[in-house]
């Protein structure tokens, strides 16, 4: 589904829900918005081969880091391992 959001700096685009791509800090937030007591995160990762970026994700009250570009729950010794955090 493609809707239409505002930024927090007034800035209208087009999301296309499917597309997870750019959006893991708008996806980790509302994770936390939704379980309440998530974790939201903030940080930079390092993927094999690839340059370091920014990223957000969220440790789940069960301890597991939800990765919201792939949307799965990971272990924190698996996701430290692939990401570099």
């Amino acid at each position: 589904m493609v809707r239409k959001v505002v930024s927090a700096f007034g800035e209208e685009r087009e999301v296309d829900d499917d597309d997870r791509s750019g959006r893991c800090f708008e996806l980790s937030a509302q994770k936390v918005v939704d379980s309440k007591k998530a974790v939201l995160i903030h940080g930079s990762i390092q993927g094999l081969h690839y340059p370091r970026i920014e990223h957000a994700w969220a440790r789940l009250p069960n301890g597991m880091i939800w990765e919201p570009r792939l949307d799965v729950m990971i272990t924190p010794a698996d996701w430290k391992t692939l990401s570099k955090p």
